[in-house]
């Protein structure tokens, strides 16, 4: 709601702006109602890509990948038993991105407030 009206001051500010130099600007609910409607839009695409950055499935498959690639490079320099040890790399990933959230807030509520 906030945005709304932060959009309905600039469009009055610049129809006030252009008012003094002689030039007719009328403010439409229409105009208004295409700012609000491009907004939402806007706002569903971050949402998305917020969801998607969180997902458990981007993560999984972030592991799965970094697993094959660990598992070819150890398969290709003959490291004994690649499959296996390949597991570390990828649940070294799976932590560390399930485990940041917390260090964030807690980052958050104890330094960066002060």
């Amino acid at each position: 709601m906030k945005t709304a009206f932060f959009i309905f001051i600039s469009l009055f500010i610049k129809c006030v702006l252009t008012y003094f130099v002689n030039t007719r600007c009328i403010i439409t609910n229409m105009e208004i109602e295409k700012e609000i409607e491009l907004l939402k839009q806007r706002n569903q695409r971050v949402e998305a890509d917020k969801a998607w950055e969180t997902s458990i499935i981007r993560v999984l498959t972030i592991a799965l990948l970094i697993y094959v690639i660990v598992v070819i490079v150890f398969y290709a320099i003959k490291i004994t038993q690649p499959f296996l040890n390949a597991i570390i790399p990828p649940l070294g990933y799976i932590l560390s991105t399930q485990s940041l959230p917390f260090i964030k807030h807690w980052w958050i509520k104890n330094f960066f407030g002060k």
